[in-house]
């Protein structure tokens, strides 16, 4: 039986894909580094910020502290933030129906500093039994401790969960966890491999009906 659902953050809960590959394709141009948003989506999608720009760097033969890049990074990211975003349609009401039933997770790659208050002033924050972000994990994704680390606070087993996720990291991530995976399809993320998905969904209102088949097969 399904006790617990974990959610990914970007792309999932909060359209931000594009809002991502943005402002991480202005950072590396300001230190020189020139690589357009389709590519970091295409390179980096669902990668930890740090992986990604040694990873880039690394390739361009530039010397950067990530504390250097962090700080200019989150400038053009809470920018960016503060002029607004696109929200995925039917997020709340899915969450409001799905928190009658199960627990509520987010397992992010994402900084806390950045976007604990944004899904708080967003009145997502109050669905959640619990939230981690990617400081609160030594192994970020694609390594599976994030939904093992939220499976372990919510006392439930890994093969009781289902997680939402759209990035083959978070994908691998979950599978190694032992999870259930149903795989958000968007336009950001259509061409990526969903091979290991147990489920594929376009719309988020799909994801109850999903969760009771799986624990009595109706």
């Amino acid at each position: 039986m399904i006790k617990a659902i974990i959610w990914d953050m970007d792309g999932v809960l909060i359209d931000s894909e594009q809002l991502h590959s943005e402002t991480e394709s202005e950072t590396a141009k300001h230190f020189g580094v020139d690589i357009s948003p389709q590519e970091v989506i295409k390179r980096y999608s669902g990668v930890h910020l740090k992986q990604e720009f040694e990873d880039l760097f690394r390739r361009h033969d530039v010397n950067v502290s990530y504390e250097q890049v962090r700080q200019v990074r989150d400038k053009i990211l809470l920018e960016k933030i503060e002029k607004g975003m696109e929200g995925i349609p039917f997020v709340q009401d899915v969450l409001e129906s799905l928190q009658k039933d199960y627990k509520l997770a987010i397992a992010s790659n994402g900084e806390r500093l950045i976007w604990q208050d944004y899904l708080s002033r967003n009145n997502l924050l109050k669905y959640f039994d619990i939230v981690i972000f990617g400081e609160d994990v030594i192994n970020p994704k694609p390594n599976p401790e994030s939904f093992l680390k939220v499976a372990d606070s919510l006392n439930v087993n890994p093969s009781e969960a289902v997680v939402v996720e759209d990035s083959e990291s978070g994908f691998k991530a979950a599978k190694e966890a032992g999870m259930k995976l149903v795989a958000r399809k968007a336009k950001h993320n259509k061409d990526k491999d969903f091979s290991l998905a147990d489920y594929i969904v376009e719309d988020l209102r799909e994801i109850p009906k999903i969760v009771e088949r799986i624990n009595y097969g109706s």
